[in-house]
């Protein structure tokens, strides 16, 4: 199967984070462009809050177009249980052989679908913050994991403590 790609990583291929999204919306496909829409505006303020320069960071998608009406859940052949179809599990290959090129220190899993891609753990808002091992052949460094941004976006208030825990990664 010939995985479809509509927008690719953008940033240096050897960048010490390299942040990893679920897929395109509608804003990124047509600029060509990972996280350049209205959740992207907000994780690029909370980067650069944090003192972080996004143009020093890889920014990059598991699957690299947009699914129909934006429903990342396509990708799963049983939805409740999150198994994932044939075409998914290749998206995962292909991922770990973009991390593998880029070898950075840190991966940031943006939101449950990337979390569970690189470290088959669900539930994003209960990993948040925490930083997990990840080995692949010869190569290792650490994730961590945060909610995706149009989810804080749209669920949280924001708190101090919420600010805080957006910015936590970073630090």
């Amino acid at each position: 199967m010939l995985l479809k790609r509509q927008v690719e990583g953008v940033g240096p291929k050897d960048a010490s984070i390299l942040l990893v999204g679920e897929a395109l919306g509608t804003e990124e496909r047509l600029k060509g462009e990972p996280f350049i829409g209205w959740s992207g505006q907000f994780l690029r303020e909370m980067c650069e809050r944090a003192g972080l320069d996004w143009t020093a960071m890889r920014v990059d998608n598991i699957v690299q177009y947009q699914p129909d009406r934006n429903d990342f859940s396509v990708f799963y052949s049983d939805k409740l249980n999150r198994v994932p179809t044939e075409e998914l599990l290749l998206w995962w290959t292909d991922l770990r052989q973009r991390i593998l090129q880029v070898r950075p220190k840190v991966i940031i899993a943006a939101g449950d679908h990337a979390l569970y891609a690189l470290t088959e753990n669900k539930a994003s808002t209960l990993w948040r913050g925490s930083v997990i091992p990840y080995t692949d052949q010869d190569f290792s460094c650490h994730i961590i994991p945060i909610v995706h941004p149009s989810y804080a976006r749209r669920c949280y208030i924001m708190t101090s403590t919420k600010l805080k825990d957006m910015r936590q990664p970073w630090f």
